[in-house]
């Protein structure tokens, strides 16, 4: 029997030089590889440093945009956003530019203080844009499409303290230095608007020898209050002593609060799906009509008190109203006292169209046709049956833009028209 022989596997020396000689020339491209100018921990910690500056850049940028938002935008408190302050003062700042909130503001307010490039402020309400304009000439905002005029107002409720600087009369009136001229009274918890005459820029007090200052005789002018038609053939139309009164109040309450009002910067107009506006009427592209007493859809005084309620709903921050006699008396007395003679008649300037915003004559401080177009209706009452008109109409040469005359609520006529006003809520 042949033997067989068992045959021994391994490894020989030859396979096993050659075998380390790889793994060294492995090893060695591995920490090339790893170490290396171009290795992956080299790359790495550059890749590191690059997102670490990337990130600081980043953080840089957004902070930039961060204070430059918080430099302009408003706040809701007026003093910050996101940690950011407003300017403290309207000094030196331009047009438009957000600025500190008086405290009369209060908390959460429906308007923003807002520079006018001159060192002076107005309350911008929430919505408003800003158009054109100063404080002394005429601060004019865009609403909804139409524009408003900013009638500052400074005093406004009657401090008796200082009544020694009322202008009390023609010979001791605002041109004389008396020129401390509240808009109203108060007089139990409630509000009454006081009266001013005006001659040439001069204005004083209508009944500056009466007990508060207010009409005093069945004859005289006053406010808020009804008329005999108000609660006779009107009656339906729910005017009472009541709502005027709440309506007076909360438009003062208002001006307390952000030192003013708005005025139309033209008189009352109808689109073309008959909404109340107030635009230029003469521009063809605005397609507007200027309302009068005559037109259906602004029949009479109470057509025209309606519909201009209707500019505004609950949901905006303005609440539109037709003008009260003492918000006409503030506009002529800030006026006056801008050096424009309010109280005296100039057919050069008066607009002889029954168009509002026709004769770019006819503009005081930014407000047209006072001089002319149409009366303006009111809600000043006199005496018992009569409410106030003021200003010039298209057809008359005498009258200027403080005139006051008084006119039948019922009557249906084309001379007479109105102005709206806005009280910020």
């Amino acid at each position: 029997m042949k033997s067989i022989r068992k045959q021994e596997k391994g490894i020989t020396l030859i396979a096993l030089v050659v075998t380390i000689i790889v793994l060294l020339i492995l090893a060695g491209i591995s920490i090339s590889m790893l170490t290396g100018q171009n290795g992956i921990l080299n790359r790495a910690a550059e890749a590191k440093e690059k997102t670490g500056v990337a990130q600081e850049d980043e953080s840089q940028k957004l902070k930039g945009y961060e204070d430059t938002i918080n430099q302009y935008a408003p706040a809701s408190n007026g003093g910050s956003t996101g940690g950011g302050k407003l300017p403290e003062t309207a000094e030196g700042q331009p047009a438009d530019t957000a600025i500190k909130n008086p405290d009369s503001y209060g908390e959460n307010p429906n308007a923003q203080a807002t520079a006018d490039g001159t060192g002076k402020s107005f309350a911008k309400p929430d919505g408003a844009t800003y158009v054109e304009g100063t404080v002394d000439t005429g601060v004019v905002v865009n609403i909804k499409g139409s524009e408003f005029v900013w009638v500052p107002v400074d005093d406004v409720v009657l401090d008796t303290s200082r009544d020694a600087n009322l202008p009390k009369s023609g010979s001791a009136g605002t041109s004389s230095g008396k020129t401390y001229t509240p808009m109203a009274v108060q007089v139990g918890s409630d509000y009454k608007g006081l009266l001013y005459e005006f001659t040439g820029s001069n204005g004083y007090l209508k009944y500056g020898s009466n007990t508060n200052y207010l009409g005093g005789s069945s004859d005289d002018y006053r406010e808020p209050d009804v008329v005999s038609y108000d609660t006779g053939d009107y009656k339906s139309e729910g005017i009472t002593t009541d709502t005027l009164t709440s309506e007076y109040n909360a438009m003062i309450v208002s001006i307390l609060k952000y030192k003013g009002f708005y005025v139309a910067r033209y008189e009352a107009g109808l689109d073309e799906n008959k909404n109340i506006v107030f635009k230029n009427a003469s521009v063809a592209e605005n397609k507007v009509t200027t309302a009068d007493a005559s037109n259906s859809e602004t029949y009479r005084w109470y057509g025209l008190y309606k519909k201009i309620k209707t500019f505004t709903n609950d949901s905006d921050k303005v609440v539109s109203s037709m003008i009260w006699g003492s918000q006409y008396d503030a506009m002529m007395n800030w006026m006056a006292k801008t050096e424009n003679t309010v109280g005296n008649y100039d057919s050069t300037k008066r607009n002889s169209e029954t168009v509002t915003g026709k004769k770019l004559n006819d503009v005081v401080n930014n407000v047209y046709d006072l001089y002319g177009c149409h009366y303006e209706w009111t809600l000043e009452a006199r005496p018992s049956n009569t409410r106030a008109i003021r200003g010039g109409d298209s057809s008359t040469d005498y009258y200027s833009p403080a005139e006051r005359r008084s006119d039948y609520p019922n009557y249906l006529v084309s001379y007479s028209s109105s102005r709206a006003t806005l009280y910020i809520r």
